[in-house]
């Protein structure tokens, strides 16, 4: 290998970028913020898409859920214990669900009421805006979702109840004083908002069904494993129709699609100002220096040269807008994670994963080498009297 050729391509690079620092100085903060917005709002978004689609998994549809074909499951217990010794699993919860109309002395309004049984209830109370949840095993108590407790944005007239306070439940199998122990939900888009709870054993009393359950509902460790988890399942023999969340909510599928395509685009727009940044500096700086590129010609110096030592600026420039880029998007993930922004979805943080990081840096370095090729192919092909003519 010809170091000696290596350590001028080497020197003249670094005189380049030496000999006017602001202007360097200001490609490399322009790299940066092109890093960030290449890193920053991808993950961003993908933290929103994640707040509001666990807000839906959570509360509703769970990662998996075993519905029955037709009517109510049986022998739920059993497929209970067998999902629950399966690894992976955080939390199975079965389901009695129905509608019934619930009212006050003055007033009455149609639910969706849900009878659970769950070991860990803390989805729940984590959001509750009055009182507490409702407990498995409790008797005649109930907790609302806050929109049917209150005026919704859509005009909807809610119950003008609140806790402490006791409400009737009916149904076609008959009716049960209840009283309110909480009300639960979040302002926006979330299955708790709407629903009315109970214990499992009130529903099977109201139902008059012994042992069976509507839907089983699985939380898993993480997201990403429904799929597998639902195979896992479906090779058991278990009864009923298994499904995933996208499979359950096509609200929630479908938002997180659209977050996707929202995602490539803003980084598709990244990507194009990086490259834009990086060639426009590296062709000023080839224009600038083109009686001086005309002497390095005459005195010796080949095409080839001439081509690594604009090449080697654009891939300087993009390795410090990399390194910079990277340490303000781990530094501004690290404080969100610890400070979450607080929206009615709950708390919001940066979704930032080793991939990404990898996947952009990747891209940014390719952009600045991309972009500087042209001017630095421009540069070499440039005959000897004609560049030291040009001032």
């Amino acid at each position: 290998m010809n170091w000696k050729r290596y350590r001028v391509v080497w020197l003249l690079a670094k005189r380049d970028l030496l000999a006017d620092r602001k202007v360097t100085l200001v490609v490399v903060a322009a790299l940066s913020f092109a890093f960030l917005n290449l890193a920053f709002f991808p993950s961003f978004i993908q933290g929103f898409s994640g707040s509001f689609v666990d807000n839906i998994v959570q509360t509703s549809t769970g990662h998996v859920q075993i519905t029955a074909e037709d009517g109510r499951l049986d022998d739920v217990d059993s497929i209970e214990r067998t999902v629950r010794s399966l690894p992976g699993v955080m939390s199975v919860e079965k389901q009695l669900r129905f509608n019934a109309d619930v009212s006050t002395a003055s007033d009455s309004i149609s639910a969706t009421v849900i009878g659970l049984e769950a070991r860990d209830l803390s989805v729940y109370r984590s959001r509750m805006q009055e009182g507490r949840f409702v407990d498995s095993g409790s008797d005649g108590e109930v907790t609302l979702g806050i929109f049917l407790v209150e005026d919704t944005t859509v005009g909807d007239r809610g119950l003008a109840t609140g806790v402490g306070r006791q409400v009737e439940m009916s149904t076609a199998n008959g009716s049960k004083e209840l009283k309110v122990v909480g009300t639960v939900g979040r302002q926006g888009p979330a299955g708790a908002n709407s629903n009315a709870y109970m214990s499992y054993e009130d529903a099977e009393e109201l139902l008059d069904a012994d042992g069976e359950a509507s839907a089983i509902k699985i939380l898993l460790d993480s997201r990403d494993d429904a799929d597998e988890f639902k195979t896992r399942l479906q090779q058991l023999n278990l009864p009923g129709n298994i499904r995933t969340w996208e499979q359950v909510s096509e609200v929630g599928g479908s938002i997180n699609a659209t977050f996707g395509i929202v995602t490539g685009v803003v980084s598709i727009v990244g990507l194009i100002v990086a490259v834009a940044t990086v060639g426009v500096v590296v062709f000023i700086n080839v224009s600038k220096r083109r009686r001086e590129i005309g002497i390095l010609r005459s005195i010796g110096t080949s095409r080839r040269t001439v081509l690594e030592v604009f090449l080697l600026e654009a891939v300087i420039f993009g390795l410090a807008g990399v390194v910079i880029g990277n340490i303000i998007m781990i530094s501004t993930h690290a404080y969100l994670t610890a400070n979450p922004i607080q929206t009615p979805l709950g708390p919001l943080s940066t979704d930032l994963t080793q991939s990404l990081l990898v996947t952009r840096t990747s891209w940014l370095l390719l952009a600045s080498l991309g972009a500087g090729a042209l001017p630095a192919w421009l540069a070499s092909r440039q005959e000897i009297v004609e560049a030291i003519e040009n001032r």
